[in-house]
């Protein structure tokens, strides 16, 4: 037993430095997200009620139940907004405000958007000016 104490003392701590930094993340994810949330959340109880975007969550979110997708309302518009087809996209735009859109994109997750909507987001909620750069797309960082 005492022969493995300097191990478990070390494993103690490496558990204790992965709980603060999960603890950190949290805070990140919150602080991070809380726009979203907040500021979007009245529009997001009635997206979730609407037929038509519960048949939009069904269609781009489709590897998860559609109460599942709606749990996330800013992800199945994502979804919307990169694979959309033109008749999707434009009842999206009847049922979200733009500002919830450019928050979404604002947002983004790694993966969510592919580069040509990416661009197109970007200029066509004002979030980039003409003949100015977009910016990189979300990337995964690697630990």
């Amino acid at each position: 037993l005492h022969a493995h104490r300097p191990t478990t003392l070390r494993l103690l701590r490496q558990s204790a430095a992965v709980r603060t930094s999960l603890g950190d993340l949290q805070v990140w994810i919150w602080r991070k997200y809380a726009s979203i949330f907040s500021v979007h959340m009245s529009n997001c109880s009635r997206l979730v009620s609407n037929h038509q975007f519960r048949s939009l969550a069904k269609k781009y979110v489709w590897w998860k139940t559609t109460d599942e997708a709606l749990r996330y309302p800013h992800h199945v518009i994502a979804q919307v907004m990169n694979l959309g087809t033109w008749a999707d996209v434009r009842a999206l735009e009847t049922m979200v405000v733009p500002d919830l859109m450019r928050t979404v994109v604002e947002h983004a997750e790694p993966g969510w958007f592919n580069e040509d909507s990416w661009h197109y987001w970007h200029y066509r909620l004002g979030l980039t000016r003409p003949a100015e750069p977009v910016p990189q797309l979300p990337q995964r960082v690697h630990a």
